[in-house]
């Protein structure tokens, strides 16, 4: 690691990916039954459903209905209270505007899914009485939900603001694509975590090798990466896999009164500085964190292809 970020600094081109699809995790194999769940624990089977409508992929409609049942599936063991949360994104293409809403888990309420299994998914056609039959994705998940017995403190807030709402992945490596910085903000000095979640896979942007300790005063804006970092060649930049021509991100940014605990089985995302893990296993570390320590703020980007 320490060899590629020098051969990266000569060259001026560390960067931390952004807009990776990643592939589907399948989560927590240690808490399959109901035995090996916490006493706050529980067990819960939903259904869900998502059409496939204009400008949407597959990919993205298959996101939204499993983050839609595992926040139901939070609804009903904690409170109805939990919601998916949506974000809007804004994209103005030659005076056009066009809104987009982006889905994104939200974890906070009364309780956190932290482990889940899918049982069954399958595509069929709905028909519209007088109309074209729509494509239809029906997913069955097994949702363990954690119980939240504290609360949230309201006066600890966070905020997240973005460079841009959109990437263009130009090129074929991350060293082509446009830069994104992040800040955060929060309401009493802060520890922070800022992470990217694509499809059920989170990549961990900050802290990193460059920026081990990320930290801020309490109502003060903190860049992520510093600009002090910048100069010498840390950026966040964005890319594509191959064959995908866009993605949606949620960026996430958590704060913590004290130092947070490490991050486990975290395996190298999309380079070898940028640690990934699941977003059952990334809810389980939130999990261990007290509500009254931590809060979040969220963003959404869009990574685009350059037409």
């Amino acid at each position: 690691m320490h060899g590629r970020l020098a051969r990266r600094a000569v060259l001026g081109a560390w960067v931390v990916a952004l807009g990776l699809g990643a592939t589907v995790a399948r989560p927590a194999a240690a808490a399959r039954h109901r035995s090996d769940a916490a006493p706050d624990s529980v067990w819960v089977t939903v259904e869900r459903e998502a059409t496939l409508g204009s400008g949407g992929s597959a990919a993205e409609v298959r996101r939204e209905a499993l983050f839609g049942a595992l926040a139901d599936a939070v609804a009903q063991v904690g409170g109805v209270e939990v919601q998916s949360r949506t974000l809007s994104l804004r994209r103005d293409t030659g005076g056009d505007v066009e809104d987009r809403f982006v889905r994104a888990l939200h974890v906070e309420g009364r309780g956190t899914a932290i482990a889940w299994s899918v049982l069954a998914e399958r595509w069929d056609v709905r028909r519209i009485p007088g109309g074209a039959g729509v494509p239809t994705f029906h997913i069955r998940v097994r949702v363990l939900v954690q119980r939240t017995r504290e609360r949230p403190d309201p006066a600890f807030q966070a905020s997240l603001r973005l460079s841009t709402p959109v990437c263009v992945a130009r090129g074929g490596t991350l060293a082509d694509g446009d830069e994104v910085q992040a800040s955060v903000m929060a309401t009493e000095d802060a520890h922070w975590l800022l992470v990217s979640i694509t499809d059920d896979s989170v990549d961990v942007l900050a802290p990193n090798i460059a920026e081990p300790r990320l930290a801020s005063r309490g109502g003060e804006w903190r860049a992520v990466p510093a600009d002090s970092l910048r100069a010498i060649g840390v950026r966040l930049r964005c890319a594509l896999p191959p064959g995908r021509h866009a993605a949606h991100e949620t960026l996430v940014a958590v704060a913590t009164r004290h130092p947070p605990p490490p991050l486990t089985g975290a395996s190298h995302g999309a380079s070898a500085d940028t640690p990934r893990l699941s977003l059952a296993a990334f809810n389980q570390w939130l999990a261990a964190i007290p509500p009254r320590e931590r809060t979040l703020a969220e963003a959404a980007l869009e990574v685009r292809s350059q037409r």
